[in-house]
């Protein structure tokens, strides 16, 4: 039988041996592997430390923590709770366009379509309201189709 076909359990008991600990040196001599925190679902804050640390690409420093001041604000006011609790997606949120420009206005999450100063007062099923300093704008809400296909994805699945 080929090596990769055997059963591990059996393969331990006919070669009754126990396990070799390794020594500091060995772990420590390991590959560092750098990994994207593990994505949750409905935890804006997680989403926030994400745009924040990770090296993200696609956009300017600069419009990437413009973005993550807004997405900030969405917390901080409970708009960002609100979307979650009408079913709105993260990608509705923070969500990018797979192709530049990724922060395409009507492809990409409601964060990338406010600006500093500008506060969500009202967060609908259809929606949310957006005040600036010359007025207000009703932003709609896209259901984009989701997948390794689609034209959406979120910050940290963009290609590097």
């Amino acid at each position: 039988m080929r090596k990769w076909l055997r059963d591990p359990v059996a393969q331990t008991a006919e070669t009754a041996e126990t396990p070799s600990r390794r020594t500091v040196s060995e772990v420590s001599a390991v590959r560092a592997v750098s990994a994207t925190p593990l994505f949750s679902e409905n935890d804006p804050e997680a989403w926030l430390d994400m745009i924040r640390t990770v090296d993200l690409c696609g956009l300017s420093p600069e419009r990437w923590a413009k973005a993550a001041d807004a997405l900030e604000g969405l917390i901080v006011s409970g708009a960002a709770c609100r979307a979650l609790e009408l079913g709105w997606d993260a990608h509705e949120l923070v969500g990018v366009q797979r192709v530049v420009p990724h922060d395409a206005p009507h492809v990409a999450g409601l964060i990338f379509s406010m600006w500093p100063g500008d506060i969500v007062t009202d967060v609908r099923p259809s929606g949310a309201a957006i005040v600036y300093s010359g007025g207000r704008h009703f932003w709609l809400r896209r259901q984009l189709p989701l997948g390794a296909d689609a034209v959406a994805c979120l910050p940290w699945e963009l290609p590097t």
